[in-house]
């Protein structure tokens, strides 16, 4: 079971402080932005009773950009306080527009090493 936390998608948006402005106990640190996909993640664990694993899909390439208080990047400290909670980590690192793209719209191994270089 995937918990989606990347792509646009309103978890993703909790943890970019641009967006999550808010002033309760899920905006402004890091530790409070992360909360509702922890609570995300915890509460699909819950409703699988153990009969599946959960995945955390989730895009770190602007938390990377961004320095972190007790790590390197925000990125970082992410992947540190979710350390535990997911069974399986999905994580994509890029904004490339061909990341995600049908085959018959990108060109062929449009994602590989010299493709992306020469797409930028």
């Amino acid at each position: 079971m995937y918990v989606y936390a990347g792509m646009g998608y309103l978890p993703y948006e909790f943890l970019l402080p641009e967006y999550n402005r808010r002033t309760d106990a899920y905006g402004g640190s890091i530790e409070n932005r992360v909360r509702l996909v922890r609570e995300m993640l915890e509460v699909t664990r819950e409703a699988v009773g153990g009969k599946c694993a959960v995945a955390l899909r989730i895009s770190l390439e602007e938390l990377r950009g961004r320095p972190g208080k007790h790590a390197a990047s925000e990125a970082h400290e992410v992947v540190a306080l979710l350390a535990e909670v997911p069974d399986l980590w999905d994580v994509k690192m890029d904004s490339s527009p061909t990341d995600c793209a049908p085959s018959r719209f990108s060109p062929r191994a449009a994602t590989s090493p010299s493709s992306t270089s020469s797409n930028n």
